[in-house]
């Protein structure tokens, strides 16, 4: 008898995803379904839009069911709406055929908890992606979904993180049980190397920062970091600003010209690939306010090292780890001159970008993970 291919095992799996947020926003979410779907297993949302961005419907290939969950009024009335979806998303998921339902962060969890409650042969995965009680700052708030955690969490099969380090943290302060506890990283899908290509002469070196530009985001520091390296390293600051902070920062720079520095427009994620492979070392930092940050999950930094260029980072338990351990990258304690000329003279001088090899690449790629992850659902 042959055996049965992965097609065939998945013909009776049916999965439902719910979410209570801004899709347009969920990578992850969006790689877990393009997934599954290329198994041959049907997937559909169950949707609480929040309305801060138009849903375009036709950019997506899955079913989408849409309970309007606006985010707008007090704070204790936006909470209560949150809880309204996960009870009407909930009733709709246990009366439908799905075999099982994933939900995505904790605001949709309780969706899958009353579904299951509903019908307790469906199998519920929590995609707990960020360690959500530690992130919130206002105590009310943290209250009442610590609330909601400790009810659903025991009705969950397995719970994934996205992190190692924020795993094993909520197993210890969350859930002490030998429940199945999964980690799906945020890798990027693989890149062969004849897409990266060669990277261009130095000196300069050239660095890039990409992500939201600001007062909290270290912009300026960074500028004042660079401004000192010149002429040896040269760095583009590339994300959303604001007109105003926009506006303040390059009137210093007129009054204090730094010519190796420039600040340039945000671009759609599928370019950052073609963007990132033009340069030498990039930048990905992290203010230390909450776990969720110190134990970081950073998509930016496995974007960089699949395209060949090593990272400088924060001194951080899982950042050391990836960049120090394997020597791809370097880390810093402080975002200052001296630690940042230190951790570029070493990436330069031991060419650390040679250890990004093709089986570095591939161990942080998303495709390395698609087996273990498909296995939640046969």
């Amino acid at each position: 008898m042959k055996p049965a291919t992965p097609q065939a095992e998945n013909q009776n799996v049916r999965v439902t995803y719910t979410l209570a947020g801004t899709l347009e926003y969920r990578g992850r979410l969006l790689k877990q379904i393009s997934t599954l779907q290329a198994a041959g297993i049907p997937c559909r949302l169950v949707y609480g839009d929040r309305g801060e961005r138009p849903l375009q419907r036709e950019k997506y290939d899955f079913p989408i069911e849409l309970i309007p969950t606006p985010r707008k009024g007090n704070p204790l009335a936006f909470f209560l709406r949150q809880m309204r979806f996960g009870f009407v998303a909930g009733r709709e998921i246990a009366e439908s055929d799905a075999t099982h339902v994933v939900c995505f962060a904790l605001e949709s969890l309780l969706a899958g908890t009353m579904a299951k409650r509903r019908r307790p042969n469906l199998k519920l995965i929590f995609d707990s992606n960020e360690l959500h009680i530690e992130s919130y700052m206002n105590p009310v708030k943290k209250r009442l979904w610590a609330r909601v955690q400790r009810f659903c969490v025991p009705y969950c099969d397995v719970i994934m993180h996205a992190e190692g380090n924020r795993l094993e943290y909520f197993k210890k302060h969350h859930d002490p049980t030998d429940r199945a506890q999964f980690l799906l990283e945020n890798f990027p899908h693989h890149i062969s190397r004849e897409a990266i290509g060669e990277k261009p002469p130095h000196p300069p070196l050239r660095v890039l920062y990409v992500g939201v530009l600001g007062y909290d985001r270290f912009t300026r520091e960074l500028i004042d970091i660079f401004r000192a390296l010149s002429p040896d390293y040269a760095l583009d600051l590339v994300g959303p600003i604001s007109p105003g902070y926009k506006e303040e920062i390059e009137g210093q720079l007129r009054l204090n010209p730094a010519p190796n520095i420039r600040i340039l427009p945000a671009i759609p994620h599928g370019e950052m690939s073609n963007l990132i492979r033009t340069y030498h070392v990039g930048i990905a930092l992290y203010k230390n306010n909450c776990l969720g940050n110190y134990y970081c999950a950073p998509n930016k930094v496995y974007d960089y090292l699949m395209n060949g260029v090593p990272v400088i980072a924060n001194a951080y338990p899982g950042l050391l780890k990836v960049l120090e351990e394997g020597k791809i990258g370097a880390c810093v304690k402080e975002v200052d001159l001296d630690n940042f000329r230190a951790a570029l003279e070493l990436i330069n001088s031991e060419r650390r970008w040679d250890n990004i090899t093709e089986e570095v690449r591939h161990r942080y790629s998303w495709e390395a993970q698609t087996p273990g992850f498909l296995a939640l659902f046969r």
